[in-house]
């Protein structure tokens, strides 16, 4: 089965929703350090990053749900493990995480699975 243009930019914008929610969702977690239970139940409700989470996930979602109406899930859920590659950058990056070498090998071997998968599967 073939992967059509736009079912990979549809694949592409639900990994990259899914992706950028996982950094907010880790702000948010840093925001709630060291509150009380109250003020963390607030916090969660009125939290920016937590609502763009939210969002992100959402929308995310519903263009998961395009993806699997164009294409087989044994060939789009694979690919969805590029979410780990790009949220260890952004933890790298954005977060500022130390990373260690085994996570990088980790990724690199994902990436090379995803070029295995597509080298059977035209676009």
């Amino acid at each position: 089965m073939s992967i059509s243009t736009t079912t990979l930019c549809l694949l592409i914008a639900t990994v990259f929703c899914t992706s950028v929610a996982q950094v907010f969702q880790k702000r948010a977690a840093i925001g709630l350090t060291g509150r009380s239970q109250k003020s963390t139940r607030m916090s969660l409700i009125l939290n920016v990053d937590v609502l763009a989470s939210v969002l992100l996930l959402g929308s995310g979602l519903l263009l998961w749900l395009l993806v699997l109406a164009r294409t087989e899930v044994s060939v789009a859920y694979p690919l969805l493990s590029i979410n780990y590659v790009i949220v260890l950058v952004c933890a790298k990056w954005i977060l500022g995480e130390t990373i260690p070498i085994h996570r990088w090998v980790g990724a690199t071997a994902i990436v090379a699975g995803i070029f295995i998968l597509l080298s059977g599967t035209p676009i």
